[in-house]
């Protein structure tokens, strides 16, 4: 596992995604239609208190995955000293893709994964197929061992 995400999942006993909430004090609050948001998931930081704000008719799995990616963002790219939402609009794309990757790495954590066809196995789990996909390719490009 690449030693970044490594080190972020080792400061928890679990990666169970709501004892991970809980630990980071993370609230989470399901949207609702009045508050016009045109997307899954959304990290907002207020007063330097983290909330989710989530779909709530997502399917189970999906929403586990968009959580993880949320807390990715917290974990990789929120700073106190830094303004979170203009650095995340601007490394857009990377701080996408870093998220995307915590995301999987969180839902393969705990999974035996020798011998597993992972895309397929991060497509089960609620992960986009694109998303699967790219993060294969990317552990493939760098050698990196999921152990």
């Amino acid at each position: 596992m690449f030693k970044k995400y490594q080190d972020l999942l080792a400061q928890f006993p679990t990666v169970a995604v709501e004892d991970m909430l809980q630990q980071l004090s993370i609230q989470k609050v399901y949207m609702n239609e009045k508050m016009g948001l045109n997307m899954d998931a959304l990290l907002r930081i207020y007063n330097r208190k983290a909330i989710i704000f989530v779909k709530p008719d997502l399917e189970e799995n999906y929403q586990k995955f968009v959580l993880y990616h949320e807390i990715g963002h917290y974990l990789i790219h929120y700073n106190p000293g830094t303004e979170y939402h203009f650095l995340a609009e601007r490394y857009r794309n990377r701080t996408e893709a870093e998220a995307n990757y915590f995301g999987c790495y969180c839902l393969l954590a705990d999974e035996d994964i020798h011998d597993l066809c992972i895309p397929s196995l991060l497509i089960n789990k609620g992960v986009p197929e694109k998303i699967a996909n790219d993060f294969w390719e990317y552990e493939s490009q760098n050698h990196i061992s999921l152990n």
